[in-house]
């Protein structure tokens, strides 16, 4: 009986030790890659992935185009030095020229610069079907969409500056400068003869032009309206602020600089006021500041700190709501 128990054990040694032999001879197979089997695949890992042989195609043919991209109405914009619009068929269908701008994002309207005279021009993009508003004739030029596709900047190659609409008429010209335009307001600002000017937008449903509302000959800059407002220089140098809406002067024309501010009001989280920053002669600041329709005229050196209005746009405001 113990003899059989004995052989018994033995045959469990046996099996236990054969088998853990097979696992390991097993495990040690799959390890072991045949020499012809590895070769193949280092050469496998040598050619370049897929991502890598586009990428390398891009960079080849960012040589000669510096960029495609996609743009509204399933067309592309190719800008080289020879700009054309692409349909996705390769037609093109505007150009060539010598630069395309891509405002045509958030607008009906393009500038592009012309192949031939390097002056920019407008082109118009109804639903894909692209023309020529204006050709190439001014030496700079603003986006339609400043006003809503309504009107645009531009200045002549004279110097000059004019405002364009959407038909690509003259409107206003031979200004000296005109102002960046409101988005929704009707009022703006530009200088014309060495005199400021407020012009009037409004074109009541599109059944009048814009005129020329007021000519302030005793300033020969205004800044573009901050609320209601324009910095003006007069025939000295001196700067000062003007409310348009009640045609009056807010601020003396007697500051070295006025700086418009969106300030933060300590007493009111989230707060902000209108603040004027003038400067003196002599260095230091007044500052103003507008509560509901007034300019308040801040004397307590105490209440302000100028370090933060001018760093930080932060000043401290007495509670006079």
């Amino acid at each position: 009986m113990k003899s059989d128990e004995k052989h018994n054990w033995l045959k469990m040694v046996f099996l236990c030790i054969g088998f853990s032999i097979g696992i390991t001879g097993c495990k040690s197979q799959k390890s072991v890659i045949p020499t012809e089997i590895s070769e193949t695949f280092a050469e496998k890992s040598d050619q370049p992935e897929p991502e890598t042989i586009q990428a390398e195609q891009q960079t080849d043919q960012s040589e000669t185009e510096a960029s495609i991209s996609d743009s509204p109405d399933n067309l592309n914009e190719n800008y080289t030095s020879n700009g054309v619009f692409l349909e996705c068929a390769g037609t093109t269908v505007f150009g060539p020229c010598k630069f395309i701008y891509d405002d045509y994002y958030n607008s009906r309207f393009f500038r592009f610069i012309d192949q031939e005279n390097g002056l920019i021009g407008y082109a118009k993009n109804e639903k894909g079907n692209i023309s020529v508003l204006v050709p190439g004739r001014y030496s700079q030029a603003f986006k339609f969409s400043e006003r809503q596709d309504e009107f645009a900047r531009v200045q002549n190659p004279d110097g000059t500056w004019a405002l364009i609409n959407e038909h690509g008429e003259t409107i206003f010209d031979g200004f000296d400068s005109i102002n960046r335009l409101p988005l929704v307001d009707n009022l703006a600002t530009g200088v014309k003869d060495g005199q400021a000017v407020l012009l009037d937008l409004d074109t009541v449903n599109f059944q009048t032009e814009p005129t020329i509302k007021k000519i302030y000959p005793e300033y020969k800059e205004i800044s573009e309206l901050y609320d209601g407002f324009a910095v003006v220089t007069g025939k000295d140098g001196k700067q000062g602020v003007i409310r348009v809406d009640h045609d009056e002067m807010v601020i003396p024309a007697k500051y070295e600089t006025v700086e418009w501010r969106n300030a933060l009001v300590e007493e009111m989280e989230g707060m902000t006021r209108t603040v004027f920053l003038c400067r003196k002669a002599d260095g230091t600041y007044d500052v103003f500041s507008r509560i509901h329709e007034r300019i308040i005229k801040f004397d307590s050196a105490e209440r302000i700190n100028i370090k933060y209005v001018l760093r930080y746009c932060f000043v401290s405001f007495p509670l006079i709501l």
